[in-house]
C-alpha cells in the first residue's frame, strides 16, 4: 500500500513537471515569436527607407544633403529591437541578428554626428540583395537569421508557403 502510494506521488510529480516544463516553453516561444517578429519590422522598416534614400539621384549623389534625423526613428527601433533579442535569446539569433544588422547599416561601428555618407553612411555601401551563398549580402543575412529563429521556434520542420495576393484570385 506504501509502494502504491510512492508510485502515484511520483508519477504525478512527473506528469506536473512535464505539463509545466511544456506550459514554460510554449509562454517563451510566445514572447520569444513576438520579439522576433518586432525586430524584423524593425529591420525591413529600416531597409525600406534606407532603399528610398539609395533610389533618390539627389541623395545619392550627395549624402550630406540629407536630414540626419530622418533615419533616427528606425534606426533607434532596430536598435531597441535588437537590444530585446539580446536579452532573450540563446546563441546563435544574437549574432544573425547582428549580422543582419551590420548588413543593414555597414557603418554602425563608426555612427558619429555628420558623417560624410550620410546619416548613419547609409551611401557608404549599397544594400546588396543579390549576391553568392555566404556573401554578406541583406538577403543572405535575413535568411540565416530566419533559419536560426525557425529551428529554436521547431518550425524547420514546417513548409514555408510564400503566397501572394495574385495567387487568391
Amino acid at each position: 500500500m506504501v509502494i502504491g502510494a510512492v508510485l502515484g506521488a511520483l508519477l504525478t510529480y512527473g506528469i506536473k513537471r512535464d505539463e509545466y516544463r511544456r506550459q514554460s516553453r510554449e509562454r517563451w516561444d510566445v514572447d520569444k515569436r513576438v520579439t522576433y517578429q518586432k525586430f524584423l519590422a524593425a529591420a525591413n522598416d529600416y531597409e525600406r527607407r534606407v532603399f528610398l534614400l539609395q533610389i533618390d539621384p539627389v541623395a545619392m549623389s550627395q549624402p550630406s544633403s540629407v536630414d540626419p534625423k530622418q533615419l533616427d526613428q528606425p534606426f533607434e527601433r532596430l536598435q531597441a529591437a535588437t537590444a530585446q533579442i539580446t536579452l532573450l535569446a540563446s546563441n546563435p539569433i544574437p549574432f544573425t541578428a547582428m549580422m543582419y544588422v551590420l548588413a543593414l547599416v555597414p557603418s554602425i561601428g563608426e555612427l558619429e554626428a555628420g558623417h560624410d555618407k550620410g546619416p548613419y553612411g547609409w551611401a557608404a555601401a549599397q544594400l546588396q540583395h543579390v549576391g553568392e551563398p555566404g556573401e554578406p549580402t541583406v538577403a543572405n543575412a535575413r535568411g540565416a537569421f530566419i533559419k536560426v529563429v525557425r529551428h529554436e521556434l521547431r518550425l524547420d520542420e514546417v513548409p514555408v508557403i510564400f503566397h501572394t495576393l495574385a495567387s487568391t484570385r
